[in-house]
Formats: structure tokens, C-alpha cells, sequence
């Protein structure tokens, strides 16, 4: 059991993923989003259809906000225009045409995103599939917290991760309100309510591995039937997160289309940073901050999947040394007493047999793109190496096309 010192992160971890649980639930109730409700009799999410004049009028107020943008046309057009015209010198032209190439890009990328998430939203079948894998975490969690809790935040660096993520995320939403780009701000709006339901579930799932490992830590012998529990309810854990991942596979994939305006704002800020020497430090500031959001934000989401994966990884591990040296403190018992409990230690070589397999099998894990892509550390690494590498290259490009003394301006962020 965890230490009086600890108790606060107990509260802490309640609080924390019943904040972004009910956020999320209000978020999607009050914009008509999807088929759930929760019942609060069965304490759990069920299928609720919405009325046909609630959709039919939440269909008209999203159309009218997304008018308002023309639908992001105004900046796809502008991407085509300089496509058609020849009437720049060579070098201005390059820069034009690269600039279109990357916003077209990136229109393609917002469209199909989009077009893709309000399909899982609506779709019955997706609602369905979202409505059990939740209620088995809700269930999970509770058996759990009641046999091995209490239940606490156990890395308290990825909550602080998060916090900082929300923040550039919201900075980000801000910076699209502020220039009118309704479209980018309705793709990032509802990714980020798949990532923060996923983040949810991950510190819920760090929090069962530790209470596991913390149990296993201060075992003895009277206490076999809650290992026997352990075991069970192990197997639920990693039988539910290979669900979950069925359902996160696909909105993971999308982390990486935010790599095109990742790198524009990156190369933006670089510039800012290195060649804008004519303006005062107020001024710097006031122009890395309009890009500071979307350079960031879609890094820390990288950063905590992978964090989340070690952390996961390093749990495992220590849950196969644990349950090892209780192995070898059996056999060590039955030298002594060889007659007693020959049938509870069979069973418990069988059931440890088939941790290993499960472990072996499907380790517990964040996939990214696919189930034999883990995002871990190196793999964020690389990301960021790959973001760093392309947004100098933006700059270097800029620069070549004799550019030094222009104002340098994010392609989306610019009328």
C-alpha cells in the first residue's frame, strides 16, 4: 500500500481523468457529437439516438461556423493562384509555388482528418464499439481500486506533460480563431477529444500496473487468492487494450498529418529567432507566440504516447521480476514441506505460464500507424529529429529564394 506521503495522488488521479472524462462527454453532449449518453442508474454509456430536430439543427449551426471560413476555399484558392500566373521573376515564384504546394497539403490533410473523425462520431457501429471498451475500463477500474487500490497517479511528470500540452493546444485553437482558419480549428477540436479520452485511459492503465506491482512488492503466502485475481484480471487489462488500440490505430495515424503545419510554424519561429534582426525583442516574442501552439502541441502528444509506452514497458518487466522471485520463494517452500499444497503450486505455475505467453503475445503497449510500430522513446526522437530537420530546410529554402529581408510568415497564418 502506498505511503501517507502518497495519499494526495489517489485524489489526485480521481480527479485528474474525472476532469477530462466529463469535458470530453459534456463537449460532445452540447455540440451533438455522436450516439452517447451515460445513465447514471446503470452507472455506465449506452446508445442514445438524438432527436431529428436537435441533429437537424446542429447540422445548420456547424455549417454556418464552417461558411464562415468558406470552408477553408479562400486558402486553397489562394494556394492555386500563384500555380497559374506568370508574371513573377523565377526566384519570387519558387517561394510562391512552394508556399502553395505546402498549403494544399496541408487543406488535404484537414479535409480528409475531418471527413474521417465525424464519420466515427456518427457511425453507430464506432459509437457501439466506443460505448463497451469504455464501460469495461469503468468496470475494470472499479474492481481493481477495490481489490488492490487504493489507486494513484503514478507519474506525476506525464500529468505535468499533459498540462502543458492542453495549454499549446488552446493556444493553438486561439491563434486559428484569432485568423479566422475555422476549418484547421474543427480538425483540431476533434482530435484532440480522441487524444484526451486515449490520455485519459492511459493514466488509468499506468495507475493498474502500479497497484499491481505494489501488491506483488508486499506479498505473502496468505494471500494466493488475490494473486490468483491478479492474474485475471491481468488478462482483462491486456485483452481490453488490444480493443483499444483497434480503435485508436486509426486516429493515431492522424498525429502525423499535424507534422506539415508542425513544420510551418517550426520554420517560422527558426527564422524569427535567427534573421528578423529589425525587430525588438517585444516584437519576437509577439510573432513565436502566434506560432508557438502548433509547433508544440502536436509534439507533446508525440512526447506523451511515448512516454506512457516506456513507462508501460518498464511495468511489464517488473511485473515478470516480481512474480519470478514469488516462484522461487515457493520452490524454496516446497523443498521444506514437499507434501502440502503440491495442487496450488501446479495451479500457480499454470497460471504464471500463461502471464508469460499473454506478456509475450500482446504486450501492453501504444502502437502508432500500426500494431508493429511502438511509439517510445527513440521513436519521438526521431519525430522530433525528422520536424527539426525539414523546418531548417523550410528556412533554407525560404532564404535561397532571396527572401532575407521579407517578412516570413506561416503560409496558413498569412491572408
Amino acid at each position: 500500500m502506498p505511503g501517507e506521503g502518497h495519499n494526495w495522488r489517489t485524489p489526485l488521479l480521481r480527479w485528474t481523468v474525472l476532469g477530462i472524462g466529463w469535458s470530453l462527454y459534456l463537449f460532445c453532449r452540447g455540440c451533438v457529437i455522436g450516439q452517447m449518453k451515460y445513465d447514471p442508474r446503470q452507472r455506465r454509456l449506452i446508445i442514445r439516438a438524438r432527436g431529428i430536430l436537435t441533429k437537424r439543427l446542429a447540422l445548420v449551426i456547424k455549417l454556418f461556423v464552417l461558411l464562415s471560413d468558406y470552408f477553408g476555399l479562400i486558402y486553397i484558392l489562394l494556394a492555386v493562384f500563384p500555380l497559374l500566373g506568370d508574371t513573377e521573376d523565377s526566384r519570387r515564384k519558387g517561394r510562391q509555388i512552394f508556399q502553395s504546394l505546402v498549403t494544399l497539403v496541408g487543406m488535404a490533410l484537414a479535409y480528409w482528418n475531418i471527413g474521417r473523425l465525424l464519420y466515427w462520431l456518427s457511425s453507430l457501429g464506432h459509437n457501439r464499439s466506443i460505448v463497451r471498451v469504455v464501460n469495461e475500463v469503468i468496470r475494470l477500474h472499479g474492481l481493481i481500486d477495490r481489490r488492490f487500490g487504493p489507486l494513484l497517479l503514478a507519474d506525476l511528470h506525464i500529468l505535468i506533460v499533459l498540462v502543458a500540452e492542453l495549454h499549446m493546444t488552446v493556444l493553438h485553437l486561439f491563434n486559428c480563431l484569432r485568423f479566422q482558419m475555422i476549418l484547421f480549428l474543427y480538425n483540431i477540436v476533434l482530435l484532440e477529444v480522441f487524444f484526451g479520452a486515449y490520455m485519459a485511459y492511459q493514466l488509468l492503465l499506468l495507475s493498474w500496473l502500479s497497484s499491481f506491482s505494489r501488491f506483488l512488492q508486499g506479498y505473502h503466502r496468505g494471500e494466493r487468492s488475490r494473486l490468483r485475481r491478479l492474474f485475471g484480471l491481468y488478462a482483462r487489462v491486456s485483452n481490453g487494450h488490444q480493443a483499444i488500440m483497434e480503435l485508436w490505430l486509426p486516429v493515431a495515424t492522424m498525429l502525423f498529418s499535424s507534422i506539415v503545419v508542425m513544420v510551418v510554424d517550426c520554420a517560422s519561429i527558426i527564422h524569427c529567432i535567427l534573421f528578423k534582426h529589425s525587430l525588438d525583442m517585444r516584437q519576437k516574442w509577439h510573432e513565436v507566440l502566434n506560432h508557438l501552439g502548433g509547433c508544440l502541441a502536436p509534439l507533446l502528444r508525440m512526447l506523451l504516447i511515448g512516454l506512457c509506452n516506456d513507462r508501460l514497458a518498464r511495468l511489464e518487466h517488473l511485473l515478470s521480476l516480481q512474480l519470478l522471485g514469488i516462484d522461487l520463494g515457493l520452490e524454496d517452500h516446497q523443498k521444506n514441506d514437499p507434501e502440502q499444497e503440491r495442487s496450488s503450486a501446479r495451479q500457480w505455475r499454470h497460471l504464471q505460464i500463461c502471464f508469460e505467453l499473454q506478456t509475450r503475445a500482446q504486450p501492453i503497449r501504444n502502437h502508432i500507424m500500426s500494431v508493429h510500430q511502438t511509439c517510445g522513446g527513440p521513436f519521438v526522437l526521431e519525430f522530433f529529429f525528422c520536424t527539426l530537420v525539414n523546418s531548417f530546410s523550410c528556412v533554407q529554402y525560404v532564404l535561397s529564394m532571396g527572401t532575407q529581408s521579407e517578412k516570413f510568415q506561416g503560409f496558413f497564418y498569412s491572408r
